[in-house]
């Protein structure tokens, strides 16, 4: 996959091309959500380093994206276009360390939390209260 801060392949820009020379055509009601995905989406992602179409031949748990997965949130299933994952885990759980960090680095509490993520407080979110270690850290300086 294409790392933080290096330029777009070239076949990036030739789908923006493509895409802008017909733009009249493709925002028409004719082209549908599927072709979309076919013609630019699923060529944008193989171009930064994803296997849209499995051609590695993993196993289903261990594939980079899933397209249309079943995922449970908040107690409801929901089907995004498209899951990511690396190494076989969605990057949804990423997320959630992500978050962790940087609710750690700024000092919110939790009910600063909560409103920023725009929940109820009984919603769990991982342990909130102690924040994400990195490795090397110290725990007292986080």
């Amino acid at each position: 996959m294409a790392g933080m801060g290096q330029s777009p392949p070239p076949s990036v820009f030739d789908l923006v091309a493509r895409f802008e020379k017909n733009l009249d055509a493709y925002r028409s009601p004719a082209y549908n959500e599927t072709q979309l995905r076919q013609e630019f989406i699923n060529p944008l992602f193989e171009a930064l380093g994803w296997d849209v179409a499995n051609k590695a031949g993993h196993a289903e748990a261990y594939k980079d994206l899933i397209q249309e997965d079943a995922i449970k949130i908040g107690g409801t299933t929901k089907a995004p276009d498209y899951c990511f994952r690396i190494g076989g885990a969605q990057i949804d759980a990423t997320d959630n360390e992500i978050d962790q960090l940087v609710y750690a680095l700024y000092g919110l509490t939790q009910d600063e939390i909560v409103t920023v993520e725009g929940r109820r407080e009984n919603q769990p979110h991982g342990d909130l209260d102690r924040p994400t270690v990195g490795p090397g850290e110290d725990p007292g300086q986080a």
